[in-house]
C-alpha cells in the first residue's frame, strides 16, 4: 500500500513507490544525483517527463530545504 505525503506546497499528496533495481543501475544514479545536486525524485521525475509522461514541471525540483552558507548558487 503507498501512503500519500503531503507536499510542502499544499498540493495533491504524493505517493511512495518502492523500485528494486540493479546495482549497477542504482549506483549510476546515485552518481548522477550527487553531480546534479539534486534527489532521486527530480531526476526520476525528470526522466519520466524527457519519456513523454505528463510531469508538471514545478513537480521536477529539489524539495529539499537547502541552507547556504555563504556559498553562491
Amino acid at each position: 500500500m503507498a501512503f500519500a505525503v503531503p507536499p510542502p506546497d499544499g498540493g495533491p499528496p504524493d505517493r511512495k513507490l518502492t523500485v528494486l533495481l540493479p546495482v549497477d543501475v542504482l549506483r549510476q544514479l546515485r552518481v548522477r544525483v550527487a553531480q546534479d545536486e539534486t534527489t532521486m525524485r527530480a531526476l526520476v521525475l525528470d526522466a519520466l517527463a524527457r519519456a513523454g509522461y505528463r510531469v508538471d514541471a514545478a513537480e521536477i525540483r529539489d524539495r529539499r530545504r537547502h541552507e547556504f552558507k555563504g556559498e553562491d548558487r
